[in-house]
């Protein structure tokens, strides 16, 4: 709608063997671009015995994304938790710049905490089309 977009949707999954339960679960985002460059997004979803456990879980996504020029510079906050294993939070930054000949060179770097165990990651990444 305009620069606003929106998405929800359902899963269900039958129990298999050794599985405790069904799963079932849903998920809702929105999202806006502002047309000066800045887009913002946000999602939650929600499972009921999450992979066929015991275990419900509920993932949390914040992120905003700023295009200067070839530039895009975003960051993201984000949110994992589930009963068995605790919380996990993943904060990043990243940029990515894209190149006259369609490939976009990217780096970012996320900070998370699972449960106190604390881990720094750094990430690279080379898109190259194919085709046109």
């Amino acid at each position: 709608v305009d620069n606003t977009r929106f998405h929800v949707g359902a899963r269900h999954l039958s129990a298999s063997l050794g599985d405790v339960d069904d799963e079932q679960g849903f998920v809702a985002g929105l999202g806006h671009s502002f047309g000066n460059g800045l887009d913002l997004f946000g999602e939650v979803a929600a499972f009921d015995n999450f992979g066929g456990s015991a275990d419900d879980a509920t993932f949390v996504t914040l992120n905003a994304a700023y295009a200067i020029g070839s530039w895009t510079l975003s960051g993201t906050l984000s949110q994992r938790d589930l009963d068995a294993s605790g919380t996990t939070d993943l904060h990043s930054i990243a940029a990515e710049y894209e190149l006259q000949n369609g490939m976009t060179l990217g780096a970012a770097l996320a900070f998370q905490d699972d449960s106190g165990t604390k881990d720094t990651i750094l990430g690279l990444n080379l898109i190259i089309p194919l085709g046109s």
